[in-house]
């Protein structure tokens, strides 16, 4: 079993780069998170952070998430890498200003949709989603004026 954590740790890793202090999963990341699939599990996917986490602290109950201090969903640095309950990650999404509320998308100010527009003309949806770590719908509806957003750090009502 150690050896095939091994080599699972391995082939996780190499399929990560350093991105600052972030070690970034390449491969498939639907909805952010690195995923991968294995032959041997009948291709269910698994999120590749959690593996690793796993992998270096043992296995964790399902209802247990393993959250991101960085507050990058495709990072694997095991650095950046803690257990918590569903309650704590939402509370973590809340206080960091990342959680949306009735359509408000509080990750972006003012200045930075006001950018967005600006060098919309010599960029593209995905350059710019990833300068701004936005998704690329996201910088498509701040283009169109079609989604209502509240400043950072404004509490939701």
């Amino acid at each position: 079993m150690q050896k095939i954590q091994k080599s699972l740790k391995d082939y996780i890793l190499s399929r990560c780069v350093w991105v600052g202090e972030c070690l970034v999963w390449q491969g498939a990341k639907p909805r952010g998170y690195g995923v991968f699939a294995l032959a041997d599990t009948g291709r269910k996917q698994k999120l590749a952070h959690r593996t690793l986490y796993e992998i270096e602290h043992g296995e964790l109950p399902a209802n247990v998430m393993v959250m991101h201090t960085c507050d990058n969903p495709a990072c694997c640095n095991i650095d950046h890498l803690k257990a918590g309950s569903a309650k704590e990650n939402a509370e973590d999404c809340s206080l960091k200003g990342r959680k949306r509320h009735n359509g408000m998308n509080p990750k972006l100010s003012k200045e930075d949709r006001e950018k967005i527009k600006e060098l919309s003309s010599t960029h593209s949806d995905r350059q710019l989603a990833e300068m701004f770590g936005v998704y690329s719908s996201t910088i498509y509806r701040v283009k169109k004026n079609v989604t209502t957003f509240r400043e950072k750090g404004e509490v939701a009502r």
